[in-house]
């Protein structure tokens, strides 16, 4: 499990996945967010979802929603677990993430992200502003 935490700058943020040397690394990827009020103590704010994080990405009871390339998460919709469905027939998947009115957001994924770049990179306000998160 790969976690990061960002303050919301934007209202808007894509989650990019490539395939590379022609495949993706896996068909799909779970991915877990939460709304936090308060992203600046990033050790705090991850250690508070880490287990539950855990649980879900490591569950195999359909409590993660499956999302279609194109498809939006919502992290303040109750929603915290998804389950990136990759596009076959593209070389590019992109799922946009809603942040209307979030102050931050933890992420913890399945994967480290950079196994599914291969020209662009995962995480990109709609400004085209990308992200390195640690």
């Amino acid at each position: 499990m790969y976690p990061f935490s960002i303050a919301i700058l934007s209202l808007s943020y894509h989650r990019f996945a490539q395939k590379v040397d022609g495949e993706y690394v896996d068909p799909a990827m779970k991915i877990v967010l939460y709304a936090v009020d308060d992203p600046s103590d990033i050790d705090a704010t991850i250690h508070a979802y880490e287990e539950e994080a855990a649980a879900l990405i490591d569950a195999d009871d359909g409590s993660c929603k499956d999302i279609n390339s194109g498809d939006t998460m919502d992290p303040s919709d109750g929603q915290a677990c998804y389950n990136l469905v990759f596009d076959q027939d593209s070389n590019d998947s992109e799922f946009p993430i809603n942040t209307d009115g979030l102050k931050g957001m933890v992420v913890f994924g399945q994967h480290v992200p950079i196994e599914f770049e291969r020209d662009k990179h995962y995480l990109k306000d709609s400004s085209g502003k990308q992200y390195v998160l640690l």
